[in-house]
């Protein structure tokens, strides 16, 4: 029985029986494996499922066993019988089971078309076959019986594999003989669930029908035996019959590329098509429009389907929206939201082209009914998904408001509801309800995070210190919010309380440093009350600079332990300034602090503490020297840097890595390249990797971007296709990299330098690379690019690096 339980009503199953001998275990698996194969090529797909059986799945009982086992050759409709060197036990009426099973077998066929009888025997080294023994001698006679008695045909293999293999194509052309039989029904009498293929326009031979009718009829030639004239195409067989099935959702992405590298003799028929925009779809929603993950191309047939244009696909992909598949619906609407498409079944509008609220020109269909009965049956459970937000928020005007409230009125989702009324709001003028949406979310979604930035000098106060004091996980977002309330002087000390007791070391970063340039007496004022144990350890020293004054600091530098806070204070505090004190501080490891550090070397726990404080104090003294303008720094401030990296101590090596990126020459691409790959850097690490690629120079960053790890080739890369000397062939090689952000970095570069009609040549060129090796991600880019309508070609390739 097939997984999931009973066979449905509308799916024919086809018995296959396994005789055998005891010596061929993997090869009745392989049995199993090939129907299976066959099953996925054909089988579900024109209503059939194979169900294989044999000796061993009979349940044991009382009587004669073999007389258990015959109902299912009685039954079978394919027979296959597979021999090595065993023939098998006798059964009290036949030498052995397997021959008692081929006798009936070989009856019912002789006195009817069933069972499909195929033969299989394995090779035998000549060595044995020199002295076969009783139990080969016996299967050697049966073949040599088969041999001039020319009844049934056989095939010999030399492993279960072999086997496999051939017993798959013996499947599949029954399948299809099959199909045949039954064709003349279809698509009248075909299942309700499936989708007839009859919404090709024009006569019934288009081009799409002649091409499935060839590969199917080449199956048909090869089902019986004639010559087969035609090319068996198995993945133009297979989208045909996933085309007619809704159980297969999405194609093989393996499948979908080889038949796209045909695609200019492709005509495709609108159920094919079908299938392969939900594909593509599903692709999109998994690693976004361009995305590096990308492994299904596609727009070279939305844009050739049927001549009917890019708005046509507006109403493909709203029948999409309404998918089981999830991904799928989200792949839809993300298309949508890129095209910039309203469809009738969405929308209702007349057909027109207006501009939106962002000044963005929206194509509109026509007019159509029920869109609200629509966007119910797309909002499943009466919850809306973030894709379908981000599309409305893309698409709607103000003409749309009584739509949206419609949609809203009929959700049972608090948070959708709410969501669309904040569109409402945005459509009216205010950003306001954007915001408070944006505060309810630990991850703002970027459709929200745009629109709040272009209107943020207009949203009220009140909206912002919400946003600003919710817990998200936005740190940009909540430092521009910070900015605009400092830039209108409109910063409460509520609001800064509850910012600063967010806890997040990040944000409070941001808290601090945004504020530090405001009036002293504003910051003293703003701080006062607030408990300082809510800031971050390592923060301490910038909450002590605020509050308070460069002599209050200046005379706890002495005092055992907090003097290290203090200096780094002043070091925050007063920057370039201390620049002198800095070099001091490096050059003697801190000496200047021996009264903050005076007792605290004796014992061992002492010592790691002093050397710890040493290092904080260190700490600040690079970061001043890095922030200084070019012009102020001396010669052997590098060197200061290099030294302190050259140290190795944990807490400094990071930072001043960091530090020697930013002041550093070519000498230290290789110092920064090693300490890139031991030292944590964060998010930073990217930065770093960078800059050792310009310091380095072109033969640096070509090292870097064939680094066998991602982030090293990356950040190589992302330096090296900017550099005027490298030529075109170069980032041609690096289409074939092994990392795939890499590869689509050197796409984007000879976006850059080529023309369409070579991108359109490197397309045809490209799978031909070396050792007949190519990238998916490398084609769905380039079919981007070339066939993708503007508003998503023009889309950059990749975002660039920090």
């Amino acid at each position: 029985m097939p997984p999931g339980g009973a066979v449905p009503a509308d799916v024919r199953e086809l018995l296959v029986f396994v005789a055998s001998s005891s010596d061929v275990s993997q090869e009745r698996e392989a049995v199993h494996r090939a129907a299976a194969g066959a099953h996925e090529i054909m089988g579900s797909d024109a209503g059939f499922r194979l169900q294989v059986v044999g000796w061993e799945q009979v349940q044991p009982e009382y009587g004669r066993p073999q007389a258990l086992i015959n109902p299912h050759v009685d039954e079978c409709d394919i027979f296959i019988g597979i021999m090595n060197r065993r023939w098998g036990s006798p059964t009290g009426t036949h030498s052995s089971g397997f021959e008692e099973e081929f006798e009936r077998a070989l009856s019912r066929r002789s006195n009817s078309e069933a069972p499909v009888i195929g033969m299989y025997f394995k090779r035998v080294p000549d060595d044995v076959l020199a002295d076969p023994g009783q139990e080969l001698s016996k299967v050697l006679a049966f073949k040599r019986r088969l041999q001039s008695e020319k009844t049934i045909l056989y095939r010999e293999f030399d492993s279960a594999g072999d086997l496999e293999a051939d017993l798959t194509k013996f499947f599949a052309r029954h399948l299809v003989g099959d199909l045949k039989s039954v064709m003349p029904r279809a698509p009248q009498n075909s299942p309700p669930n499936l989708p007839a293929v009859i919404e090709d326009p024009a006569e019934d031979l288009d081009q799409a029908r002649t091409q499935v009718g060839d590969v199917l009829s080449a199956w048909v030639e090869l089902v019986g035996g004639a010559e087969v004239r035609r090319p068996l195409d198995a993945d133009r067989l297979l989208l045909f019959a996933m085309s007619i099935n809704r159980d297969y959702p999405r194609l093989p992405v393996h499948v979908a590329n080889r038949l796209y590298q045909k695609r200019e003799a492709l005509a495709l028929t609108a159920a094919e098509f079908n299938k392969w925009l939900g594909s593509f779809a599903a692709d999109v929603a998994s690693s976004g429009v361009t995305g590096w993950g990308r492994v299904i191309p596609g727009w070279y047939f939305a844009a050739h389907h049927d001549g009917a244009g890019i708005a046509a696909l507006g109403d493909d992909l709203a029948h999409f929206v309404l998918s089981e598949e999830s991904v799928v619906a989200n792949g839809a609407f993300i298309l949508l939201s890129q095209l910039r498409l309203r469809p009738h079944k969405l929308w209702g509008t007349p057909s027109a082209t207006t501009t939106n609220s962002e000044g963005i020109e929206v194509v509109a269909a026509d007019r159509g009914s029920s869109p609200v009965d629509f966007w119910m049956q797309a909002c499943r459970d009466r919850e809306i998904p973030d894709s379908a937000l981000a599309y409305i928020a893309e698409v709607a005007q103000e003409t749309d408001l009584p739509l949206l409230d419609a949609i809203r009125a009929g959700l049972d989702d608090a948070r959708g509801s709410n969501s669309i009324w904040a569109i409402q709001q945005y459509l009216a003028g205010s950003v306001n309800a954007l915001v408070e949406v944006a505060a309810s979310k630990y991850r703002i979604p970027t459709w929200i995070e745009k629109r709040i930035r272009a209107s943020i000098s207009s949203a009220e106060v009140e909206s912002l210190e919400q946003l600003l004091n919710a817990r998200h996980s936005n740190v940009s977002l909540f430092a521009a919010v910070l900015a605009e309330l400092v830039r209108r002087d409109a910063l409460s000390q509520t609001a800064l309380h509850r910012a600063l007791g967010v806890k997040e070391k990040d944000h409070q970063a941001v808290v601090l440093s945004n504020i530090r340039a405001m009036e002293p007496k504003w910051i003293k004022e703003a701080l006062s009350g607030f408990d300082k144990k809510q800031i971050d350890d390592d923060l301490d020293f910038c909450f002590e600079a605020l509050v308070q004054d460069v002599d209050s600091l200046r005379a706890r530098t002495s005092v055992l332990i907090s003097g290290v806070e203090a200096w780094e204070a002043l070091a925050w505090k007063l920057g370039h300034e201390m620049a002198e004190e800095a070099r001091q501080l490096l050059d003697t490891d801190a000496a200047m602090l021996d009264g903050a550090l005076a007792g605290l070397s004796g014992a061992s726990e002492g010592k790691s503490l002093v050397e710890y404080l040493k290092g904080r104090a260190r700490r600040a003294a690079i970061t001043v020297l890095a922030d200084l303008p070019a012009a102020k720094r001396t010669s052997e401030d590098a060197e200061r840097i290099r030294k302190e990296l050259e140290r190795g101590y944990w807490f400094t090596k990071g930072p001043a890595a960091m530090a020697l990126a930013r002041v550093g020459g070519p000498r230290d691409a290789q110092i920064l390249l090693e300490a890139s790959s031991d030292v944590y850097l964060g998010e930073d690490r990217q930065a770093v990797l960078k800059q050792v690629a310009r310091l380095g120079g072109v033969e640096v960053a070509r090292e870097l971007a064939r680094h066998e790890e991602t982030t090293s080739a990356r950040a190589g890369a992302e330096v090296l296709v900017e550099m005027p000397e490298v030529q075109d062939s170069e980032l041609v090689d690096l289409l074939y990299s092994e990392h795939d952000p890499v590869r689509i970095i050197a796409l984007a570069a000879l976006r850059k330098r080529w023309s369409i009609e070579r991108l359109r040549q490197l397309m045809l060129d490209y799978p031909d690379g070396p050792e007949g090796t190519y990238y998916y991600n490398v084609v769905v880019e380039l079919d981007r690019l070339l066939y993708a309508p503007p508003q998503v070609a023009g889309l950059p390739c990749v975002p660039s690096l920090a």
